[in-house]
Parts: C-alpha cells; structure tokens; sequence
C-alpha cells in the first residue's frame, strides 16, 4: 500500500514538473495599432499609475516640436502626430515623452525635463 502511495504521488509529481501551463503574457487588445505600438489610454493611465505625482502635459505647437525633434541625432522623419505630450514630476528631471497617432502610442521614451524644456519647448 505504501508503495503505491509513494508511486502514486511520483507520478503526480512528475507530471506536474513536465506539463505545467504555460504562462500567458498580459495582452491589451490594441486595434488598429500596428507592431507594437499600445492604446493611448491604457498607457497614459499606466503611467500615471505606476509614477505617482507625475502628471501629463500636452505639447500644443506638434509641427514646430517635431521639426526640432526629427533634426536631432540620430535624424528622423516621424510624422506629425495626432498629440505629442510628456509626463513630468516636480523637482524630478525625469520626463516621459509620448507621441500618439490615433489611439495608439507610437514613440515612448524617458527624457530630461530639463533637456527637454531647454531644447524643444523653450524653457517653459
């Protein structure tokens, strides 16, 4: 009897160990965005969600913004986005810059604050 409770119990084990469920990464359903770009809404909550007391700041002269961006190292040729904004905190110099088209996030990088201010949006 005990031996086949040992057995039993093995192969439980076993089967466990060799079978076990894949683990799914998270999917946000994102239509209409192509590759990798994300919904803007998801990310712009996630953001603030996960950097508390940061707070979102729209960039409202996008053409002018951009032109000084794509002439920037490495040079691009992005077009103009629908909104064009970052998340920033006081007294952090640590900014989000986002790009979104549509409803979809198509450029996310962490930036200076101060960089970006001196830079692009003239020390505002």
């Amino acid at each position: 009897m005990r031996a086949v409770l040992v057995t039993c119990t093995f192969i439980l084990l076993l089967s466990a160990c060799t079978t076990p469920e894949p683990v799914q990464p998270l999917e946000i359903e994102s239509p209409g965005c192509a590759g990798t770009a994300r919904l803007w809404d998801h990310e712009h909550t996630e953001i603030l969600h996960l950097n508390p007391g940061y707070a979102y700041h729209q960039i409202d002269e996008r053409a002018a913004f951009l032109q000084k961006f794509n002439a920037m190292p490495p040079k691009t040729e992005r077009p103009v986005p629908d909104t064009i904004g970052y998340f920033s905190k006081p007294g952090n110099d640590q900014s989000i810059l986002v790009f979104v088209i549509g409803d979809c996030v198509t450029y996310l990088e962490v930036v200076s604050l101060r960089l970006l201010r001196e830079t692009f949006l003239d020390s505002r």
